[in-house]
């Protein structure tokens, strides 16, 4: 990783009948995958894209606000998560002596293994932990109402400008005009806004955990394949990372690997 916006990884898919190595680059939000054989990469820009794979009507000026804010926010984020997330049962700290780019390092290297069958009672504590933090939810939605709602409210007026172009006879007290301007009051009072998005939130990882392991239990029997659900809940998928931490706390390398049986 050179910065937060380049980096590259070489990786591999191994499967039974062998291995396929692959590379990534990443320049800002344009990805590059290069699969080792294939003719050509495979590039797309994470920026220019919805959540489902569709191209965004987002402009460049906008994406680029979306990508600064979500780079605020992954700190918050990752604070957070921390600060809930339940530990594995396979955790250790270690001192080690590794190479870094040709250089020989000394680093604390923390080391992760976590398996499918401990993914369930992992989340249920995480959620449950969630669910207790009031300080720590608030904090962050908080945090996500001041990166944000800015971006929210600008893309809310470029709308309305454009709707009263479209259809210039529409009624601002009309309940489709009106609409907006419900939505821009709630808006514009952050604490309003965190409490209703807390209590919305809150009620329900109340009702998630309350019904949480019949959940589990009714998604593996609805399973198309139940022999792949049963895998994905056992010994049988395996994850273990290695992150390597120099004296600054940051991370110079990490590792993982992923196992599943198909």
């Amino acid at each position: 990783m050179q910065d937060k916006e380049h980096a590259s990884i070489d990786a591999a898919l191994t499967v039974a009948r062998g291995t396929i190595p692959f590379k990534i680059a990443v320049d800002g939000s344009i990805m590059t995958i290069q699969i080792e054989g294939g003719k050509k990469p495979i590039v797309f820009d994470q920026m220019a894209m919805t959540a489902n794979g569709q191209p965004t009507t987002l402009s460049k000026e906008v994406q680029e606000q979306v990508r600064k804010s979500a780079e605020k926010l992954q700190p918050v984020l990752l604070k957070f998560f921390f600060s809930n997330a339940p530990n594995p049962k396979k955790v250790s700290v270690s001192s080690v002596s590794e190479k870094v780019n040709n250089e020989t390092l000394n680093l604390q290297k923390a080391h992760i293994e976590l398996s499918g069958s401990e993914l369930t009672e992992l989340l249920k504590l995480f959620l449950t932990s969630v669910l207790a933090d009031e300080e720590g939810l608030k904090e962050l939605l908080g945090q996500v109402y001041d990166v944000a709602v800015p971006i929210i409210k600008e893309q809310m007026k470029a709308s309305q400008e454009q709707m009263k172009k479209d259809y210039p006879d529409l009624e601002t007290d009309s309940p489709t005009g009106a609409m907006p301007n419900l939505v821009t009051a709630y808006l514009d009072n952050k604490t309003l806004a965190v409490e209703f998005a807390y209590t919305t939130i809150h009620e329900y990882l109340k009702k998630a955990v309350e019904d949480f392991d019949k959940t589990i239990a009714d998604s593996l029997a609805s399973s198309n394949d139940g022999a792949q659900a049963d895998a994905m809940f056992s010994d049988q998928l395996t994850f273990k990372a290695d992150y390597l931490i120099d004296q600054d706390q940051f991370v110079r390398k990490q590792q993982f690997e992923l196992t599943i049986l198909l």
